[in-house]
């Protein structure tokens, strides 16, 4: 099996490097992605999991399978991001809030972690959503007392999103 075969070529690598400590190899299979997911965060104690999707269509992106099971099936707070390929290059974050994204109860926390990102990275926050969302951002900001660049934009047409969007731009959807 390729399992095996894997972990014995694992294996064979870490018995002939100079590692100090001793290594167990142990391999997992899950029934599905979800279902990985969730087992690896509840083995790390995440709260948060940033996710990353490959480089596929917009529709793919959103409505896909495998987000779909992980949106069903993961109870921790998921922050989707598309992240470009150099990390040098962005000068934004675009922010896709859902109506209604200020009442969830994980609205400070996942608010937060964006503002903590943008700011060690220098980069502005441009929130597509609606105006009672970015109220609710900008109160945020307010009363913990952080500066971030913050900008709104009303959701419009797919297309207009489309345009209004930079190559290099950070696309977290939460």
């Amino acid at each position: 099996s390729k399992i095996k075969d894997f972990r014995n070529a694992a294996s064979k690598v870490i018995k002939e490097s100079d590692a100090p400590d001793k290594f167990r190899i142990s391999a997992t299979i899950d029934p599905s992605f979800a279902d990985a997911v969730c087992r690896v965060a509840r083995e790390k104690h995440a709260n948060i999991l940033l996710m990353g999707w490959p480089r596929s269509s917009l529709p793919d992106k959103i409505f896909g399978e495998k987000w779909r099971a992980l949106v069903h099936q993961v109870d921790r707070m998921m922050i989707w991001a598309d992240v470009p390929k150099a990390m040098t290059t962005p000068k934004r974050i675009a922010l896709f809030t859902l109506q209604y994204a200020e009442n969830e109860p994980g609205f400070d926390e996942w608010f937060d972690k964006v503002v903590q990102l943008a700011s060690q990275t220098a980069l502005e926050i441009h929130h597509y959503g609606t105006e009672l969302t970015h109220e609710a951002m900008k109160s945020r900001l307010e009363a913990t007392q952080k500066n971030a660049a913050l900008t709104h934009h009303a959701l419009a047409t797919p297309q207009a999103i489309r345009d209004s969007l930079l190559p290099d731009d950070w696309i977290i959807a939460v």
